[in-house]
This record gives structure tokens, C-alpha cells and sequence, in this order.
């Protein structure tokens, strides 16, 4: 694994509103045959075709393109599910490094759109 400062690009769509954010965090990256994986301030992120495993304490998500998979978000008020499906799932050359989009509706809200890009700086 390569001590890497990752640039992490997030943004959320819901209907008309858009929330997105920037974060720089230390981070490690192995690269491996049709596959990538991130970790950084205890999140980790594998990437193996077109399938994505997030995993950190509160959650274990998998998201793999234009299938429905469902997951568990743990708060401290009890496991709420997480329906997920992945739009685009992508593995790049550096600077960036992986983008990602999927729908998420997290319990009976209405879904919405989440977009993940992760750069080396």
C-alpha cells in the first residue's frame, strides 16, 4: 500500500438541491488487477470491477452498478437500512482515482443521488 493525500469530492442531488463538500485526508491506496482500494480516517473502500465495498464503523455498504443492494447505517438510536444502487462506478489514472454515483433512499425517505470522487494530490 502507497501513503498517498487523497482530495475526497462528495456531493449530494436531491431533487433540486445540492449539497457537496471537499475534504484532504492522508490516506493509503493499493492497486491491484481490475481492482482498487482506499483507506483513510478509518473508512475503507474496495473497488473491484464495477462493485464498491465502503466499510467504516457505523456502516458496510456494498454498491455495484444498476443493481439494488441494501445495507445497514448503525446511529445511536438504532440500524436503519439503506437501499443502494450504483449509476457509474469507474477506475481512473491518477490525479483521480475513482468516481462514483448512486441512488440511496435511507429508510422511507424519498432517494436521492450521491457522487464520490477521490483524487491524489
Amino acid at each position: 500500500m502507497i501513503n498517498q493525500k487523497l482530495k475526497i469530492k462528495s456531493r449530494q442531488i436531491f431533487e433540486e438541491h445540492i449539497d457537496s463538500y471537499i475534504e484532504e485526508h492522508d490516506g493509503l491506496i493499493e492497486k491491484f488487477e481490475n481492482g482498487l482500494k482506499i483507506v483513510y480516517d478509518n473508512i475503507v473502500i474496495l473497488v473491484q470491477d464495477e462493485m464498491v465495498l465502503i466499510h467504516k464503523e457505523n456502516m458496510k455498504w456494498i454498491i455495484e452498478k444498476e443493481k439494488k443492494n441494501i445495507g445497514e447505517y448503525h446511529t445511536p438510536y438504532g440500524i436503519v437500512e439503506v437501499e443502494l444502487q450504483g449509476k457509474e462506478v469507474r477506475i481512473l489514472e491518477e490525479p483521480v482515482i475513482l468516481k462514483l454515483s448512486y441512488w440511496i433512499k435511507i429508510g422511507n425517505a424519498k432517494e436521492y443521488v450521491n457522487e464520490l470522487q477521490i483524487e491524489c494530490l
